[in-house]
């Protein structure tokens, strides 16, 4: 796991009770607020680390977190009784990243270059459980690293995305037909096509991730069968073909990279 320590420290003003003594009520409260706001689904990993404590209102806590690099998310929940608490991120006396909203479940994202050790201050702003105290519980949570696609990776991807729809109107897939390529802005790419037999068919086009607009024309023996010049970036065409023969072309309108990739697929029903 990226958090090598998390340690209490001592804080100049406030006192957060001892973690072991966090009654088991309170703790199972803060679990099941953690739980809740689970940030897997916001990219994230729960690194397993837990700090608890027991704060009265206005008091705070400090808790030293050791991370090597990456990309993190401390969240903050706390007890049923907790109408607000804050979260502040330090780094070498200097106050760096604060949530200080009036709400119940702070959170603090940041990058981490090099190991180095941080300090969380906890600040129960609001509680209504008197001398008591409320529960406060901070989680760990690291990036998702994900492995970047290649240019094919992309394109395949991107077929596979249309291939449902297109198989519930009825379109079959004519594998070993597809012609994958690139073209930078403006450029516009012809793919000579040989169909199985005349029929009826479809051909579609995708471009890569960096590609916002691609356009697509269909020809038989010098004559448009079709085209599809919509502003978006899986254009199709679907036509009869008396000829076995037919050829594409594939115009790259948008793209942010100097080429961006287009895979064509066939389809036939």
């Amino acid at each position: 796991m990226p958090v090598a320590k998390a340690d209490k420290i001592q804080a100049p003003s406030g006192q957060a009770q001892d973690v072991g003594t966090v009654p088991a009520g309170i703790l199972a409260e803060l679990d099941a607020q953690t739980e809740f706001h689970d940030q897997s689904e916001e990219g994230y990993d729960d690194t397993g680390h837990r700090t608890q404590g027991i704060l009265a209102a206005g008091a705070e806590s400090w808790q030293r977190l050791t991370l090597d690099e990456g990309t993190y998310r401390v969240v903050g929940t706390c007890s049923n009784s907790c109408l607000d608490v804050n979260l502040q991120l330090w780094l070498n006396d200097v106050n760096v990243y604060e949530d200080m909203l009036d709400d119940d479940y702070p959170y603090l994202d940041f990058a981490v270059d090099e190991l180095s050790d941080y300090r969380v201050k906890a600040i129960m702003a609001s509680c209504d459980s008197g001398a008591e105290g409320c529960g406060y519980q901070l989680s760990v949570w690291s990036q998702t690293e994900v492995e970047e696609q290649t240019m094919a990776e992309q394109l395949s991807a991107q077929t596979a995305s249309h291939s449902e729809s297109m198989n519930e109107n009825g379109w079959e897939l004519m594998k070993g037909l597809e012609s994958i390529g690139d073209a930078a802005v403006n450029e516009t790419a012809e793919v000579s096509l040989t169909l199985p037999e005349a029929g009826e068919y479809r051909v579609m086009a995708v471009c890569s991730n960096a590609c916002g607009n691609v356009d697509l024309e269909i020809q038989e023996s010098g004559e448009r069968l079709g085209s599809d010049t919509f502003q978006d970036d899986y254009p199709f065409v679907t036509f009869a073909s008396q000829d076995v023969n037919v050829t594409a072309s594939v115009t790259m309108v948008q793209c942010s990279e100097d080429n961006c990739g287009y895979e064509l697929s066939v389809w036939r029903r």
